[in-house]
């Protein structure tokens, strides 16, 4: 059992590799298609959403641009409009310039308002750093994802690179943060902390309601010197418990 467990291991169909070399002819074959067969526009547009998270390479924004217009097309297509609007106004975020050819696209073409039409608030939200690599949105290094239009999310761990087409409210890929191996530790010893904190001040507060038999000035004094290095150790921990829990709560957001 154990051969044929490792047999089939070794078997194993390796991870899916595109290159954009590869990838670029496909987004040709559909611009071709469009108009003209929107069975074969369809059967590309399934090739090429299939194959981009398989892409191997950061892409520059003039490519991202490229899976955009691909993408909004396909939307008008199955007629849902406001993810066509998403796409294309992503597509021109990333190539300002770009027009849709009229041989493609002829002028007043509802696709051609609809692309003309699309545009984006700006607003965006920060997605956190990585443990190892950088974000690359739209073919830019950025964590600012922009939400209400689509997104080219990459995330490049050399030689590795991730790749995902996200419409938005798409939460991206999870991937491992900035400091996260560390949260754990400093959240334990940051409880750790409070409760011996707790435990020191709850003594000292028992010293100070119920004192023990006090016959002479020299017990007095101890008595007040143990009641305030109570206090003490326990305003300390309590310190280094709010720095451990603050540390890890804040940890890998800047």
């Amino acid at each position: 059992m154990l051969i044929s467990l490792l047999v089939g291991a070794f078997a194993a169909e390796p991870p899916c590799r595109i290159t954009w070399a590869e990838l670029a002819p496909k987004l040709d074959g559909i611009d071709a298609a469009w108009g003209i067969s929107t069975d074969t526009f369809r059967a590309g547009m399934t090739t090429v959403s299939a194959q981009l998270p398989c892409l191997t390479e950061a892409i520059p924004p003039e490519h991202a641009a490229r899976i955009h217009r691909a993408k909004g097309l396909e939307a008008f297509v199955d007629r849902d409009l406001d993810r066509a609007r998403a796409a294309f106004a992503a597509a021109k975020a990333a190539d300002p310039a770009y027009s849709f050819p009229v041989t493609m696209v002829p002028m007043g073409n509802p696709v051609r308002t609809l692309y003309d039409a699309s545009t984006t608030s700006g607003a965006t939200v920060p997605l956190p750093p990585p443990a190892k690599g950088a974000v690359r949105l739209d073919g830019i290094v950025s964590r600012a994802r922009t939400i209400d239009r689509a997104t080219l999310f990459q995330l490049e761990r050399q030689p590795a690179v991730e790749t995902r087409w996200l419409a938005p409210g798409d939460p991206a890929p999870a991937y491992r943060q900035r400091g996260q191996g560390f949260r754990l530790p400093l959240l334990l010893a940051g409880v750790a902390a409070a409760g011996a904190g707790t435990a020191l001040y709850v003594v000292a507060d028992g010293l100070g309601t119920n004192p023990p038999p006090i016959d002479s000035q020299a017990d007095l004094d101890a008595l007040g010197a143990q009641n305030h290095g109570l206090l003490f150790g326990a305003g300390g921990l309590g310190m280094a418990a709010a720095g451990c829990l603050t540390t890890a709560f804040v940890w890998g957001r800047w």
